[in-house]
């Protein structure tokens, strides 16, 4: 014994030294701001338990941490403990501790007897600012036995047996703990006592004595009488560590709460059916069943009494929530006429927490003969204006008549059918159940597309009318806004630095509703200049103009995007890829003529210069022809699309259509090729002009028709000019999109387009006007030409 105290005493001794040496003291701060408080918090409950020691013996030290938390010093008057004869403390607090700082403090437990103990330490500062500020931790412990044997009694429960919430008058769910011997001798138990036994209840399987070793069940259950909380205890008493009037505690606590009942309440009680023909089955009528109590229904039958003249059908399934309703849906068929007839649906379920209750709905009805009714619907058809995708349209009204001068009409549905299209029609209807003699309703019909299309569906109205079903027509288009562009893809190729040169692209709607045009950008290169003729909306049918103005600075590659977005387009957004690059070379002319003077001679070779071009297209060749029935032509031109090149013709329809017609059905059917016919708004497209990689171009005054190669004259000038290429790429992609391709939809048609700029003295293009229009006063460019020359030609001054 002696041994044991005296290690207790040091390893007491060498906590608190070590504590001692690991805290610093703070300084008090002379003053501070109004949020400038010390706060005293601590580490620990507000209770240390030291279970059960040996008398004589010193515990297991137990440390508790105060801190300051605040942000000015606490400043510390006292830190006392109030039983020093069972109890020891040491601190490493000193009388102040510094914003934020933390200190030590050590307790202990040696018993002085065998009995149970408590005491308090108790620190005194200044948290908060408040003087005399306290904070008080409760010390306990056990003195037991210093014979070698003894009982110890242990719970398993830790901690209260909390039962919940429990309706009052109910029963909630038992909870047990165990009682253990965990000693080496006898467990004397004196008592096990319930406090309130009014609210709560329990059994034990413990008897009087409990060996060592051993163990016994108590159980426990809460029983509320009404709402409220309740708390109650079990104490047990018992000779642990062989100290008579030993005590367990257990505490138990729970809510009561309202009793829980259900309760069910039809509306109607009572149903009475309109005169319906024998035989005849009526539309139903309808009862609500609610359940108006604050537990779940329990519903086992929902039966009618009278089956042969009355059927219920339900919603309300074997449970229905608290606050919950359902529908008994009742048909009335009469077996003859001239009877009244009486039935009931019965409900059976646990109505006020009873077993068996019913409620019962009252039923009645009388067969009459039947009378013939017939119901017309008008019109027979409804044709609704084409309608925006994700819009709705106009409401359009068809009229239902009961026409018999006696009898009613009982209505069992009105709904559009029709299959998938059904489902873009919604009607709403004043009709009911019931249409009497000589009435009328009203069906009020919504078309709404969500896809464009052609619509066809039905309004269906099933009836005891003699002519049921009746039927109207519903006829409806769903309009959408669809973009596309001639071109979507600009090459400047060999732009001379400094010059401008400008190339369009056509935006068209080809959808029947307004696409609305969010914006119209311009990215990349900034010797690229956007403009345009489109405005915020472009109207199903139309098209605008997308414009390029190109001023290389330099030989390397610019790039550039144009991107159109649309809020309702169905391919919105479109983009324009951009390319170009500058070159410092000469602008070269080459003039040729047929008939062919012969190898050598000025003016040779211009079928070889044109079949040469076709040849050496490396990404787009865009030919006008007012007539193409050159078979070696159009095979190059094939080639040429097989190898990539995208090849686009627009060929007179209005002239020489037949001599075109081959052509224009071999490019259409071939990759990368395709045809339009020329505008029919010329008398003809004479034009024969021929541009590859938008670099070079052939203009001419000769049909490519192989019949005539050699007996009529003809020129052609083969030339690389930049602002002319632009010029007649402009015009092209105007009449492209204006003539009509193999789908047979022309486009449309634009008579004041102005591409490009034609030179003057200053070396700058004023506007060129297309060939079309009737205002133009812009003088035409004037050179001189040679055969087979490769020069630049002169700038000269306007002609007047």
């Amino acid at each position: 014994m002696f041994r044991h105290s005296r290690f207790a005493v040091a390893l007491f001794a060498f906590i608190t030294s070590t504590l001692l040496a690991g805290c610093g003291s703070g300084v008090v701060p002379s003053s501070g701001t109004a949020t400038d408080v010390p706060i005293a918090t601590l580490n620990t409950s507000s209770q240390i338990s030291f279970g059960t020691v040996a008398v004589g013996q010193t515990g297991t030290a137990q440390s508790i941490t105060l801190t300051n938390s605040g942000k000015a010093t606490l400043v510390i008057s006292g830190v006392v403990l109030n039983d020093t004869t069972n109890f020891s403390m040491a601190n490493s607090c000193g009388a102040s501790l510094a914003a934020g700082a933390s200190c030590q403090i050590a307790a202990n437990f040696k018993p002085s007897t065998a009995a149970t103990f408590s005491s308090t330490i108790v620190i005194t500062d200044n948290s908060n600012n408040v003087s005399g500020s306290t904070q008080t931790i409760t010390l306990t412990g056990i003195g037991g036995s210093t014979t070698s044997t003894a009982p110890v009694a242990e719970l398993s429960a830790t901690t209260p047996l909390d039962f919940g919430s429990v309706s009052a008058g109910s029963t909630g769910t038992a909870q047990s703990f165990t009682l253990s011997n965990t000693g080496n001798a006898t467990l004397n138990i004196a008592s096990i006592v319930l406090s309130d036994t009014t609210n709560f209840t329990w059994t034990n399987a413990c008897g009087a004595t409990l060996a060592a070793g051993a163990n016994c069940q108590i159980t426990a259950n809460f029983k509320p009488s009404s709402t409220g909380t309740y708390t109650a205890t079990i104490t047990i008493t018992d000779n642990s560590y062989n100290i008579t009037g030993s005590t367990q505690t257990v505490a138990l606590n729970g809510a009561g709460t309202a009793a829980i009942v259900p309760q069910a309440t039809l509306s109607p009680t009572a149903l009475t059916f309109p005169d319906t023909d024998a035989g005849v089955t009526s539309s139903p009528l309808t009862a609500t069943l609610t359940n108006s109590g604050n537990g779940p229904l329990t519903i086992s039958n929902i039966a009618s009494t009278n089956t042969a003249n009355f059927t219920v059908t339900n919603t309300c399934g074997a449970t229905l929530a608290a606050g919950a309703s359902c529908t008994l849906s009742i048909t009335f068929t009469p077996t003859t006429s001239g009877t009244s007839y009486t039935g009931s649906v019965v409900i059976t379920d646990n109505a006020g927490n009873v077993t068996g209750a019913t409620q019962t709905l009252s039923l009645g009805g009388k067969g009459t003969t039947a009378t013939g009714a017939v119901l017309t619907l008008t019109p027979s058809s409804l044709t609704f204006p084409a309608t925006n995708v994700g819009s709705s349209s106009t409401p359009q009204t068809l009229t239902l008549t009961n026409t018999s001068s006696t009898a009613s009409v009982n209505i069992s549905s009105i709904a559009v059918t029709g299959g998938a299209t059904a489902s873009s029609f919604s009607q709403t209807n004043t009709c009911g159940t019931t249409l009497a003699a000589n009435a009328s309703c009203t069906i009020s019909v919504t078309f709404s597309p969500t896809i464009a299309g052609t619509f066809l569906a039905y309004v269906t109205v099933t009836d005891t009318a003699t002519n049921s079903p009746q039927t109207a027509t519903l006829n409806a288009t769903g309009a959408a806004a669809t973009l596309a562009l001639s071109s979507n893809a600009l090459n400047f190729t060999s732009t001379k630095i400094g010059t401008t040169a400008t190339l369009s692209t056509t935006l068209s709607n080809t959808g029947a509703a307004t696409a609305n045009l969010s914006s119209i950008t311009l990215a990349g290169s900034s010797n690229y200049v956007k403009s345009t003729t489109c405005g915020t909306t472009l109207a199903g049918g139309a098209s605008c103009t997308l414009s390029v103005a190109y001023t290389p600075t330099s030989t390397s590659t610019d790039t550039g995007t144009i991107t159109i977005t649309s809020s309702n387009a169905t391919n919105s957004p479109l983009t324009v890829s951009i390319t170009g690059s500058g070159t410092n070379a000469a602008v070269t002319y080459n003039l040729y003529e047929l008939p062919d003077p012969g190898t050598g001679q000025p003016g040779a070779g211009l079928l070889t210069a044109v079949y040469g071009l076709i040849d050496n297209a490396q990404s787009t060749l865009d030919m006008t022809m007012y007539a193409l029935n050159d078979a070696t032509t159009l095979s190059k031109l094939v080639s040429a699309c097989g190898r990539g090149v995208k090849v686009r013709a627009v060929l007179d329809q209005n002239s020489e259509k037949s001599q075109n017609a081959t052509s224009y059905s071999t490019l259409n059917s071939t990759t990368n090729c395709a045809a339009v016919w020329a505008n029919k708004a010329f008398s003809v497209t004479h034009e024969k002009s021929l541009v590859v990689d938008n670099s070079k171009m052939a203009l001419m005054s000769l049909n490519l028709q192989s019949a005539y190669y050699s007996t009529t004259r003809d020129f052609a000038m083969v030339y690389n000019d930049p602002a002319d290429i632009a010029a007649v790429e402009a015009t092209f992609n105007m009449d492209y999109a204006a003539g009509t391709p193999s789908s047979g939809v022309a486009g449309a048609s634009d008579f004041s387009y102005s591409p490009v700029r034609a030179p003057t003295s200053s070396g700058a293009r004023p506007p060129r006007s297309r060939r079309c229009s009737t205002s133009s006063t812009t003088p035409p460019r004037r050179w001189s030409l040679k055969r087979k020359s490769s020069r630049t030609p002169p700038v000269t001054s306007p002609a007047p």
